[in-house]
């Protein structure tokens, strides 16, 4: 539903907000209310009746920079604006205070002064923890015998023997060649997150690994994990925020959103800033519609319960309905007409 939402800008001031209404009289009628309140003039001059139905709150407000309510997740998100109207986005948190720490960390890693100074030295305490990833060694060599068998067989021997090294000498190693690509643009990383190698993941990252690189085929380390639905993979990767949206055009398609295959994945992306409205492959098909392709029920319910259009129509003027019929997915099937799907 289309709603009308009051806001006035003043001299010297930030802007005030005053709700969104159903009626664009009562917004108007709101606006003066706030006028009234800051001793400001009278923007709607002709109407000063107070409004018929009350205001709802647009938004919470932080004492903290760089943190913002969120208010279709109910959580504090965080965003740091910086020069040239670029931001950076950092996930979301259930507290104010850990978004907080959050725009601290970005400031340490961007080398500028922190946004939020007063809590800046339980930040540092933080970050240095965040560094130092639990390392279980004995896991790591355990899944390395294995990686050290794919890799043999696609004959990647400059990246095993790089890490078998490292593994070797522990928390003192030093990886000179952690970001060493394959002919095919992959990294130790992008293969062990593929393949579910949690630990050597964890690994890799402590030793510095580049977590945001694509491979030859358009891929990201994160996109791959999603692809493989390894949900611990994609919680550690994204533990120190990297963007889950990043993609190579014209290849959206690879983007972990449209990979998903478990609800739990999809919560995790979107928890972290993962867009699902608005979004359209080379096909124009949505998350829903390509869920309900593959017959992923849980994460159709989950873009559902999100927002998305369950009638969209795609290049081919087919929707999900459409494509959960034809591939026999009856479950999902009652679930999008149950909801409402044009049939």
């Amino acid at each position: 539903m289309k709603k009308w939402y009051a806001q006035i800008y003043m001299k010297g001031q930030k802007r005030m907000y005053g709700g969104t209404f159903i009626d664009e009289l009562d917004a108007a009628k709101r606006v003066n209310q706030i006028c009234e309140k800051f001793g400001v003039q009278l923007q709607n001059p002709t109407i000063n009746a107070i409004p018929n139905h009350k205001y709802q709150k647009h938004e919470k407000t932080s004492q903290y920079k760089g943190v913002y309510w969120h208010t279709k997740r109910k959580k504090w998100k965080v965003q740091l604006r910086l020069k040239g109207g670029m931001s950076k986005c950092g996930g979301n948190f259930e507290a104010e205070l850990d978004a907080a720490k959050k725009v601290n960390e970005f400031c340490v890693e961007l080398r500028i002064p922190p946004q939020n100074p007063g809590i800046v030295e339980i930040q540092t305490q933080q970050s240095l923890e965040k560094c130092n990833i639990s390392l279980d060694y004995h896991a790591i060599q355990k899944e390395c015998k294995y990686l050290s068998k794919i890799l043999d067989k696609n004959n990647h021997t400059a990246i095993k023997n790089t890490l078998i090294s490292a593994i070797r000498s522990g928390e003192k190693a030093l990886m000179t060649e952690i970001n060493l690509r394959t002919e095919n643009g992959e990294s130790a990383l992008s293969i062990a997150a593929q393949h579910g190698f949690l630990h050597i993941v964890k690994f890799l990252i402590s030793k510095g690994a580049e977590k945001e690189h694509f491979t030859n085929e358009h891929h990201t380390p994160l996109s791959l994990a999603v692809r493989q639905n390894h949900f611990k993979v994609v919680q550690i990767l994204l533990q120190d925020w990297i963007s889950p949206n990043s993609h190579e055009e014209p290849y959206l398609h690879l983007s972990p959103i449209f990979n998903v295959k478990s609800r739990e994945i999809a919560q995790l992306l979107v928890d972290n800033d993962a867009v699902t409205s608005g979004l359209y492959n080379n096909q124009n098909q949505s998350p829903l519609t390509v869920a309900c392709q593959n017959g992923f029920l849980d994460v159709a319910q989950f873009f559902l319960d999100d927002g998305l259009d369950i009638n969209h129509s795609d290049n081919d003027n087919k929707t999900p309905l459409f494509y959960a019929r034809t591939n026999g997915h009856h479950e999902l099937v009652n679930l999008l007409i149950s909801k409402g799907a044009k049939q």
